[in-house]
C-alpha cells in the first residue's frame, strides 16, 4: 500500500474515532454543585405540587380506579386491570408504610367524598413524589448529554412548571410513576453512554444494568413502556452500525456489545417483569368483583371462591349448571320473568354467577325414558331435553327473532312448558362435544363435568346455542342474552358443565374437582385478559382527544366543577409549542444536513454531530412515545402525550446548550436570553394556575385565557367577580366521569327475589322436583280428564240437540 492511501486511511479512521469520542462524551457525575441544585429543584417542584393538595377533597377522574385497586392489594384481594401490577402495587407498599387501614371503605363514583382524607392525602403525596423526582432526572439526562449546567436547568424548570405535569401528579393515577421509570430509563441509559470509554468495565455492566432493570420497572407499570424498549433497541442498534463501520473495531467486540444488550435490555426487563407479577400473585390471593372475568381454575384458586369436588361423569337425569365457555359470561339461567314482546315465552339468558336458577335437569327426548334409576350417561350425539328447575319450563327455541340481537341468523331462545307438560320437539338440543378444547379423562366420547367442552345444537333448525355480548334491558335484569345461530364464533356456542350430582351414582363414582393452575399458567392468563380487555374498553369518552392535536395543545382536558372553581389537565403553552416547534425544526435541520452530506459536504465538525446525536435521541424518544397513539381511535385522553412531552424537553434542553455552545458561543446574551425564556415560561404557567389549583377565577380572566378557538374552559361556572367567593356558593358540581373499568360489569345484572345462592348439595333438591313433575302430571291428568268430561258433555249436548231437531222435523212433515 503506498504512503498516500495508508495517509488516507489513517485520516479516515481518526476521523471515525473522533465522531465516536464526540456521539458519547464523557462527563463527571454531579459535583456537590450539582446534588445542591438538584435537590432544591427536587425540594421547590414538591412544594409547587402539594400545595392545595386536597382541593378537592373528592375523587377525580380515574382515581375512581386506582383508590379502590391500592385499598384491594393492602387487604390481599384480587386485583385485574389492563396494566401490570407495579403503578397499583406502588400505591398499596405506600399505605402499608404510612399505615394506613387497608379495610377502608372504597369509592363508587366521581365526585364521592373520600371515606378517609387522611388515606387519600397519602396516596396523593405518593404520586406528588413521583413526580417531583421528575425534575432531577430531567437535570441528569440533559446535563449527560450536553455537559451543559445552563441547559439541564433550563428543562428541568421547564419540566417543574409545566401546568399538564403538576396536575397529573396531584392525583392518584398511574401516569406519573410510570413516566418517572422512564425518566429513570433514560437517565440510566444516559449515564451508560458516558461509560462508553471503558466498555465492558464493572460502571459499564452496572450503568447497562440500572437501565435494564429501569425499563422492566416501565413496562411492569404500564405497557406503553414497550415504546421506551424500542427507544433504546434503536439507539443500541445504531451503536452497533457505528461499530461495524470501524474497521478497527473487531467482530467479537461487536458481538459482545449486541449479546449485551440483549441480556440488558430485553433479558433484564423480563425477569423484572415476571417478578412483578410474582410479587401480585402472592399478595392478591382473595376473592374480588374482577375474577368473574377469569378462568375457573384461577377464579376458585383463590381464597373464599371454593368448588368442591363434582361427579366426574353426567348422566340422563343429572342435575348441572352450565357455563359458557368465555368465563365473564356466566351460566345458563332463566326464572320467572317473560320477553314483553313477540312470543312472550320465559326468558333465558346467562348470569354472572351461578344460583338456584342457573340448575338444569338433562331429560331424555322421550319422557318414559326419564327414570334416574338406571344411569345412562351423556355422549357424543346425545339428545336431550334441558328443564329448568325452578320453574319446570324446558330450553326452547323457535323461528322467531330474538329482540334484542334482531339478526335473521338469530334465533329466540325461552322457556317452555312446565311441570307435567311433556314438551315438543323444538325443546330438543343434540350435544355435540368438542375435542380440541375439552379436556378428557378417558377418551370413551362421554360428557365429563369441567373437563368436557361441548355444543347444544337444536334439533329441528339446526340452530346452536350461542352466548350474546349484549345485554337484556331492564326487563331482563341486565342479564346477558342468550340466542340460537347459525355459522356463529365457536367460543360464543361452547358450553362447559360446571356442577354436576346424580342421587343414582354409585358411592364409588369418580369424582373431581378443578386443579390450581401454576403461577405461569396465571401469569400468561393476566397478560392475554389484559390485552384482550383494553382492546374492548367501551365507546370512547367525551373528552378524548385524537393524537394528532396534542402536540400542538388543541383542547384542555376538564376534570371537574365544584363551587365555581374548575380543574383542566392543561400544558403550559410555551413549553407545549416550543417541544413542538423544535422537533419540527430539528426535522429540517437533519434533511438540510443529509443534503449537504449527498453533495459531497461533510464539514459539520464533531461539535455539531454531538449535538445531533443528542437532540436527536431525545427527539426519537419523542416521536416513538407519540405517533403510536395516533393509530388509536378509543380512549386515548391528552394526558397520554406527557411521555413524548418528557423526552421533548430533554430534547429542547440539549438544543438550548447547541444554541450557546454552537450559536452564541457563550456569549452573555446567552444567559440573557435563558433567563427571558424561564421567566416568560413561568409566568404563563401563573396565569393557567387556577386551572390546576383550583383556584378562584373570574369569568372575564377565564376568557382572556382562551387564546385559540378550541381552548374552551367553561368560563360561565366561574363567578362574574372574586368578591363573590368569599360568600356561600351554590353552584352545581360537575365530575367527570372516569374511563369504564375494564373489568366490571358497567351494567350489572339485576337480581330478583328469587336469585338464592345454589346450595352446595344439588341433592336436597331432587325430592322439591319429583313433587313438582308429580303435582303438575296430576294437575294435567286432571285437567285433561276435566277436559275430556266437558267434550263429552258437549258432545251429549251436541247429540240430543240433533235428536230433537230431527224429531221436530218429523212432526212438521
Amino acid at each position: 500500500m503506498d504512503k498516500s492511501a495508508l495517509s488516507a486511511l489513517q485520516n479516515e479512521k481518526q476521523k471515525r474515532n473522533v465522531r465516536d469520542v464526540e456521539l458519547s462524551r464523557p462527563r463527571k457525575f454531579f459535583t456537590s454543585k450539582d446534588f445542591g441544585i438538584v435537590i432544591l429543584l427536587t425540594v421547590v417542584a414538591f412544594a409547587i405540587r402539594v400545595q392545595r393538595l386536597m382541593i378537592p377533597s373528592k375523587v377525580v377522574f380515574e382515581e375512581l380506579r386506582y383508590v379502590n385497586y391500592a385499598l384491594d392489594y393492602a387487604s390481599n384481594k384480587f386485583v385485574m386491570d389492563v396494566y401490570p401490577p407495579l403503578g397499583k402495587l406502588l400505591l398499596s407498599f405506600g399505605l402499608t408504610f404510612f399505615n394506613s387501614d387497608p379495610n377502608l371503605a372504597g369509592v363508587s363514583s366521581t365526585g364521592q367524598e373520600f371515606p378517609s382524607i387522611e388515606t387519600a392525602r397519602r396516596l396523593r403525596l405518593i404520586v406528588a413524589g413521583f413526580g417531583s423526582l421528575l425534575i432531577p432526572l430531567m437535570y441528569g439526562n440533559v446535563y449527560f448529554s450536553s455537559n451543559s449546567k445552563s441547559a439541564a436547568f433550563l428543562a428541568s424548570v421547564f419540566a417543574m412548571f409545566d401546568n399538564g405535569l403538576i396536575t397529573m401528579s396531584r392525583y392518584v393515577m398511574i401516569e406519573i410513576p410510570t413516566l418517572f421509570f422512564m425518566g429513570l430509563t433514560s437517565f440510566c441509559w444516559m449515564y451508560y453512554e458516558n461509560q462508553q470509554k471503558n466498555p465492558f468495565s464493572l460502571k459499564w455492566h452496572l450503568s447497562l444494568l440500572s437501565t435494564g432493570i429501569s425499563l422492566g420497572l416501565v413496562i411492569s407499570t404500564k405497557l406503553s413502556g414497550l415504546f421506551t424498549l424500542i427507544w433504546l433497541l434503536v439507539l443500541a442498534v445504531f451503536h452497533l452500525w457505528n461499530l461495524l463501520g470501524d474497521l478497527s473495531v473487531p467482530i467479537t467486540r461487536i458481538i459482545r456489545y449486541g449479546f449485551n444488550y440483549v441480556i440488558h435490555l430485553v433479558g433484564v426487563p423480563m425477569v423484572i417483569y415476571l417478578a412483578v407479577f410474582t410479587v401480585h400473585s402472592e399478595l392478591a390471593v382473595k376473592s374480588n368483583t374482577y375474577d368473574s372475568f377469569l378462568t375457573p381454575e384461577y377464579k376458585y384458586a383463590l381464597k373464599n371462591n371454593d368448588f368442591g369436588e363434582q361427579y366426574a361423569d353426567v348422566a340422563y337425569g343429572s342435575l348441572v349448571t352450565i357455563r359458557n365457555a368465555i368465563p365473564e359470561h356466566g351460566y345458563l339461567h332463566s326464572n320467572e320473568l317473560v320477553y314483553p314482546e313477540g312470543t312472550e315465552q320465559q326468558i333465558v339468558s346467562l348470569t354472572d354467577h351461578p344460583n338456584q336458577n342457573a340448575l338444569w335437569i338433562i331429560e331424555h327426548d322421550s319422557p318414559h325414558q326419564n327414570n334416574r334409576e338406571n344411569v345412562e350417561l351423556l355422549e357424543d350425539g346425545s339428545i336431550v331435553r334441558l328443564r329448568h328447575i325452578m320453574t319446570g319450563r324446558a330450553l326452547h327455541s323457535h323461528d322467531h327473532r330474538p329482540l334484542v340481537s334482531n339478526h335473521d341468523w338469530q334465533l329466540e331462545v325461552s322457556g317452555y312448558g312446565g311441570f307435567g307438560f311433556e314438551g315438543d320437539g323444538n325443546d330438543l338440543f343434540r350435544v355435540q362435544i368438542l375435542e380440541r378444547p375439552s379436556r378428557h379423562a378417558s377418551s370413551n366420547g362421554t360428557v365429563e363435568a369441567l373437563n368436557t367442552y361441548f355444543r347444544l345444537i337444536h334439533i329441528f333448525t339446526n340452530c346452536e346455542l350461542m352466548t350474546s355480548h349484549r345485554r337484556l334491558p331492564d326487563w331482563g335484569q341486565n342479564h346477558r342474552e342468550v340466542t340460537c345461530c347459525r355459522n356463529c364464533i365457536e367460543r360464543s356456542t361452547t358450553w362447559v358443565i360446571e356442577s354436576n350430582f346424580h342421587d343414582a351414582m354409585p358411592s364409588n363414582a369418580r369424582r373431581i374437582k378443578y386443579r390450581k393452575p401454576s403461577f405461569f399458567e396465571k401469569f400468561v392468563e393476566a397478560n392475554k385478559l389484559m390485552w384482550i380487555k383494553d382492546r374492548k374498553m367501551g365507546d370512547g369518552h367525551e373528552f378524548e382527544s385524537h393524537a394528532l392535536t396534542w402536540p400542538f395543545l388543541l383542547g384542555p382536558l376538564r376534570f371537574l366543577s365544584d363551587q365555581g372553581r374548575q380543574v383542566y389537565f392543561f400544558g403550559n403553552p410555551v413549553v407545549w409549542y416550543s417541544v413542538v416547534s423544535l422537533t419540527l425544526f430539528f426535522a429540517l435541520v437533519v434533511l438540510f444536513f443529509i443534503v449537504r452530506w449527498n453533495m459531497g459536504y461533510n464539514d459539520e465538525g464533531p461539535n455539531v454531530n454531538h449535538y445531533l446525536y443528542n437532540i436527536g435521541k431525545f427527539s426519537l424518544g419523542w416521536l416513538i412515545h407519540w405517533a403510536p397513539y395516533i393509530l388509536e381511535t378509543d380512549r386515548v385522553f391528552l394526558y397520554h402525550y406527557l411521555p413524548a412531552l418528557y423526552f421533548g424537553i430533554a430534547a429542547l434542553g440539549v438544543a438550548w446548550s447547541f444554541v450557546g455552545v454552537v450559536i452564541l458561543e457563550r456569549r452573555p446574551v446567552y444567559s440573557f436570553i435563558t433567563t427571558a425564556f424561564i421567566a416568560l415560561m413561568i409566568g404563563v404557567y401563573y396565569l393557567y394556575s387556577p386551572f390546576t389549583f383550583m383556584t378562584p377565577l373570574t369569568q372575564s380572566s377565564c376568557r382572556s385565557l382562551e387564546l385559540k378557538g378550541s381552548w374552551n374552559f367553561k368560563c360561565n361556572n366561574y363567578m362574574e367577580s372574586l368578591h363573590q367567593y368569599d360568600s356561600d356558593i351554590n353552584s352545581p358540581a360537575f365530575y367527570e366521569r372516569a374511563a369504564p373499568h375494564p373489568f366490571v360489569y358497567s351494567d350489572a345484572a339485576e337480581n330478583s327475589d328469587s336469585e338464592v345462592p345454589l346450595k352446595e348439595n344439588l341433592g336436597v333438591y331432587y325430592p322439591v322436583w319429583d313433587a313438582q313433575v308429580e303435582m303438575g302430571y296430576k294437575v294435567a291428568a286432571e285437567e285433561k280428564a276435566a277436559m275430556e268430561a266437558k267434550e263429552n258433555a258437549e258432545q251429549a249436548a251436541s247429540a240430543e240437540s240433533t235428536s230433537v231437531s230431527s224429531e221436530e222435523t218429523s212432526n212438521s212433515e
